[in-house]
């Protein structure tokens, strides 16, 4: 009795308790009873294809969360679905910070679970960073760069073109690669790319930035200090590929400090000529080339040292012959940086004249058919070293043979045999061949005793000089020289009654002719002179 009167007298306020409970109930039941209502995703679609926002991202070493864009699912009855971005919900991605794939986990509206798209896209290398040429020289070029996360490897291009195209040098997997395939003043360029390899696909990161580097010139080769003058010494060189000037450094020992003496402007030059120097003295030299990049002028590395010293000047010889050719003067001009001089006959030294104002020496009392060749050359002391300069050009004695010329043309005839003989230039024998002065030079020697110098431009310096015009007064035996472009070019031996002997060419060989149809035949040559020798 005590409870129903309890029931009647709270019975408003026990419905609303009893409601309370009771929508609470329904409320926590509810999406169970749903969610048994919806099929599950990994049991009711399967993944044909999908689409990313983007399908590669590059390391940031923070976490990477790409959208979806639509995915593809194909049901159990076989029919395509498209779900768009709106209907997919990203629940997690996974292995989205470090290079390489990422993976995601996704449910779709409408569906209970969750399923995963493996590799739905790919963290690539970032940008390679702090490229920089270690040390470069003719024969290498050294580079460094940072390590990029993740990377299995590096690809380092070159440019051997200033930037115009880029091609694979090189594929490490270290820092640093030594390019060793370079020359002297040339322009390298040189960018390096981060990679990984990712499903046998290599993936590649932003190629760094460039960097450039010009390789020096090649080391400069001095190749002789001559003597130029009793002061001047002359420095020679081949040309430096790519050099646009040298400059020339000086020394008087071998060792110590150099100085500066000449900076040259022109890539070409190929000597310096010294004109401060003390006659006798050692002087020690090196050059360097220089290259401009960029407007800035840039030395080398030197060269090797070389020394000279000067000596004193070439005598500048005169002489003549007197008193029947028994008497032979020989007279100079003073020498600059001479003590002395040095007077020889027949490569014999006769007189050693040890004042450097003395500029005459003779001789007398010589058979007047004896022949004799004279030089001079000066010399200074240095240091109780007597230093020699050139030998002057050789005088030689003028002789006088009196000759019976009947016989002279009775032995002439005798050349008749050598008719025929094969023209050799440069020859000087019967059986191997001759040239035209290598004949004239045989048959004085072999029929006359007398000594010829070798070349028609020699030999026309010999002898006494007869009337060209006047074919008269031509013996048996005289020389006729004929010129060509301005020099002596050919020498043939007068036989008398207008014919000459000579060794023509190598297709006549060895002939006798008429000199009148020779001057005709060959009209580029013209006589320039009648010399007799006896």
């Amino acid at each position: 009795m005590e409870m129903k009167a309890y029931i009647r007298q709270h019975f408003k306020i026990i419905t609303i308790i009893t409601a309370v409970i009771i929508c609470t109930c329904l409320g926590i039941a509810s999406p169970v009873i749903i969610a048994k209502m919806q099929p599950v995703l990994s049991e009711e679609l399967k993944v044909v294809s999908f689409k990313m926002e983007k399908d590669v991202y590059e390391y940031t070493g923070e976490e990477i969360e790409p959208k979806i864009v639509k995915i593809t699912f194909e049901n159990s009855k076989n029919e395509k679905l498209v779900k768009k971005s709106d209907e997919i919900s990203i629940k997690k991605y996974i292995d989205n910070q470090n290079v390489g794939q990422a993976s995601v986990e996704i449910s779709v509206t409408g569906y209970q679970g969750t399923i995963v798209l493996d590799d739905a896209f790919i963290i690539r290398p970032a940008k390679a960073n702090g490229i920089q040429i270690v040390s470069a020289s003719r024969e290498m070029i050294e580079l460094k760069w940072d390590e990029v996360s993740g990377a299995d490897s590096y690809s380092l291009y070159r440019s051997t073109d200033n930037g115009q195209q880029f091609a694979l040098l090189a594929e490490s997997k270290e820092l640093s690669y030594q390019d060793t395939d370079v020359q002297p003043n040339a322009i390298y360029q040189y960018y390096v790319c981060a990679s990984v390899l990712i499903d046998e696909q290599v993936v590649f990161g932003d190629p760094s930035d460039t960097v450039k580097q010009y390789t020096p010139l090649a080391i400069p080769v001095i190749s002789a200090v001559k003597n130029a003058s009793y002061n001047t010494l002359r420095v020679e060189w081949p040309v430096v590929a790519g050099a646009t000037g040298y400059q020339v450094y000086r020394n008087t020992v071998k060792d110590g400090e150099y100085t500066l003496i000449s900076e040259i402007t022109d890539g070409a030059a190929t000597s310096y000529s010294d004109a401060t120097c003390e006659v006798g003295k050692m002087y020690y030299y090196y050059i360097k080339a220089c290259q401009t990049i960029e407007e800035v002028n840039l030395y080398g590395d030197a060269s090797a040292v070389v020394s000279g010293r000067t000596t004193p000047n070439r005598v500048g010889l005169s002489g003549q012959s007197t008193d029947g050719n028994t008497k032979v003067s020989l007279s100079w001009k003073k020498v600059s940086g001479a003590q002395g001089y040095e007077v020889y006959k027949n490569n014999n030294l006769v007189k050693t004249i040890d004042n450097a104002d003395t500029l005459t020496w003779s001789e007398s009392g010589l058979a007047k058919d004896a022949e004799s060749n004279y030089k001079v050359r000066a010399y200074c002391v240095v240091n109780n070293e007597k230093l020699f300069g050139s030998y002057s050009k050789i005088y030689q004695k003028e002789v006088t043979i009196e000759y019976n010329y009947g016989a002279i043309s009775e032995e002439l005839s005798a050349l008749t045999q050598y008719v025929g003989r094969s023209y050799v230039f440069g020859g000087t024998s019967p059986t191997k061949g001759w040239d035209c002065s290598g004949f004239t030079q045989y048959v004085f020697k072999k029929h006359f005793g007398i000594s010829l110098p070798r070349t028609s431009g020699e030999q026309v310096g010999r002898g006494t000089t007869v009337s060209k015009n006047t074919r008269s007064s031509w013996k048996p035996g005289d020389l006729l020289f004929y010129k060509q472009n301005g020099r002596v070019s050919h020498v043939a031996i007068y036989l008398g009654n207008g014919q000459m002997i000579h060794a023509l060419n190598s297709k006549y060989d060895t002939l006798i002719q008429g000199v009148d149809y020779y001057e005709n035949w060959d009209p580029k040559t013209t006589l320039y002179c009648v010399k007799r020798i006896f």
